[in-house]
């Protein structure tokens, strides 16, 4: 028995957390307005010697996942203990959720899945895999990660049963931080929800993401943070900063990736919005461009990672800063023109 549920290669795919989303939503057309309202703000950190980050925001980001905020999904969150107490075989659990149309994601260590970019290296690699279907006669998982790619960009593939149940025991006996806290997610798209798509709400987060403050929701819930957390257009000056302090090697693109998957994501907002008025198609150009020049910077890094020229890390800040004013002068009259038609 073969059952392979519908998924797309994601729009943006930095991160699983929001690939293995727009991979799953991009099937349901009516749920593409609910990835436009919400993708709009950044946050970053401001210490990048101790934790590098920068990504999208929703709200409480430390507790849950954009899965769980999400109308259009049908969520489960299961623990990994109650699961291994009431399945004697996790394959027969995983088989069930695809059967009832859901789509999986669970952690596992990859130095057990023979096509991943880590196998024979002899390391632990623990990292969530999305399933999205089976074959019990070949018995294999369809499936997709960052990590069958050996560029580590997000792909579709395949693993084997006893790969995975391998893979996954093994990670709960070993792995003693889960960032998915030690449970097994699973999705469904939603015939109908209760989500109404609002052109206020994207204007709204334009506004949050040009003003770099922090918002309401944080500052009631994180406010110790406030000093270590920079917000929306300011994100730049952090990976510029960051890339400032770089001596050797830029250890991963995906301070840049976001900022490139940002640029995408107003590409294809504002592609939305143009269909109704026509008017604002100017400023999608604008950001096709700043698109284009995001790709041409993570090119510059991965140049630099091969030559460790600093000649190249200051042309890549410097377009960087461009790209920065560039935006502030574009935001503010597109959002005053969106605001008309509200």
């Amino acid at each position: 028995m073969e059952k392979i549920l519908k998924i797309q290669h994601p729009i943006i795919a930095t991160y699983t957390q929001h690939a293995n989303l727009f991979a799953i939503l991009q099937n349901e057309s009516r749920a593409m307005t609910w990835l436009y309202s919400n993708y709009i703000e950044l946050f970053a950190s401001k210490d990048m010697k101790k934790f590098r980050w920068i990504d999208f925001y929703f709200p409480m980001p430390y507790e849950i996942r954009p899965f769980e905020v999400c109308k259009w999904l049908d969520v489960q969150k299961v623990k990994t203990d109650y699961v291994n107490n009431e399945y004697a075989d996790i394959v027969e659990y995983l088989i069930s959720l695809i059967q009832n149309g859901f789509y999986v994601n669970l952690i596992i260590d990859y130095r057990f899945i023979s096509l991943s970019n880590i196998w024979g290296k002899n390391i632990d690699r623990y990292h969530d895999i999305m399933l999205y279907g089976f074959d019990t006669e070949k018995e294999l998982f369809y499936c997709g990660d960052l990590l069958f790619d050996k560029a580590g960009r997000y792909s579709f593939c395949t693993c084997s049963f006893d790969e995975l149940r391998e893979a996954y025991y093994y990670e709960c006996e070993n792995n003693q931080i889960s960032y998915l806290n030690r449970s097994i997610y699973s999705y469904r798209i939603k015939k109908e929800c209760d989500y109404t798509y609002n052109l206020g709400n994207i204007i709204y987060w334009l506004q949050q993401y040009y003003s770099g403050e922090a918002p309401e929701y944080w500052k009631g819930f994180n406010f110790a943070d406030k000093a270590e957390v920079a917000w929306g257009i300011n994100c730049y000056d952090e990976v510029i900063k960051d890339l400032e302090d770089t001596t050797e090697e830029i250890p991963d693109m995906g301070l840049l990736c976001i900022l490139r998957d940002h640029k995408k994501m107003m590409v294809e907002r504002l592609m939305f919005i143009q269909k109704k008025y026509p008017e604002i198609q100017r400023y999608r150009f604008e950001y096709d461009e700043m698109y284009k020049e995001s790709g041409i910077i993570i090119n510059m890094a991965i140049k630099y990672n091969l030559t460790r020229d600093k000649k190249i890390i200051d042309r890549i800040n410097n377009k960087l800063r461009e790209m920065q004013e560039q935006e502030r002068k574009v935001l503010l009259p597109m959002i005053c023109e969106l605001s008309e038609f509200t």
